[in-house]
């Protein structure tokens, strides 16, 4: 292993974008209030730079890859338009601030050696999934077919 590398084979890609979209929106509301967002995937690398556009009070944040590319860009709506102006010098060094944290908390969940989710992750997906569909069974109404007939 060379000096300065963590031997740890996690990386981001465009699916953890999704995966984790509600700890990125988060990490970014930490940063500056928006009312809106949603993620972009450039099919191209051209044009990947942080803009503001004024007309619909947008921002557009590029995530790095930590390479030279762009994993996707985070698209916040309603921003305070003083605020996105105070904000500009130091956009790319938020994006960039964001992705490593995203990628932190990935390799948090992820064994070292071979990249994979850990059990603790498998596990906690699972119970959430679980809770997921006790919930709707927990608070259905009884269907008639299941309903015992007073009269019988």
């Amino acid at each position: 292993m060379r000096a300065g590398e963590t031997g740890h084979r996690v990386s981001l890609n465009r699916r953890d974008m999704i995966v984790f979209e509600q700890r990125l929106r988060d990490a970014v509301a930490g940063i500056f209030p928006f009312q809106g967002h949603s993620i972009h995937f450039p099919r191209t690398q051209d044009d990947t730079s942080a803009a503001w556009v004024n007309t619909e009070k947008k921002l557009l944040l590029p995530l790095p890859d930590g390479k030279d590319g762009v994993l996707g860009i985070f698209v916040a709506r309603g921003v305070e338009p003083r605020l996105a102006q105070t904000l500009a010098p130091h956009w790319p060094a938020l994006g960039a601030l964001i992705a490593d944290n995203l990628l932190q908390y990935k390799r948090s969940l992820c064994d070292p050696v071979t990249g994979l989710f850990s059990r603790y992750y498998l596990l906690s997906c699972m119970e959430r999934e679980i809770e997921t569909l006790r919930d709707p069974i927990r608070t259905a109404p009884p269907s008639p077919s299941t309903a015992t007939d007073p009269a019988a």
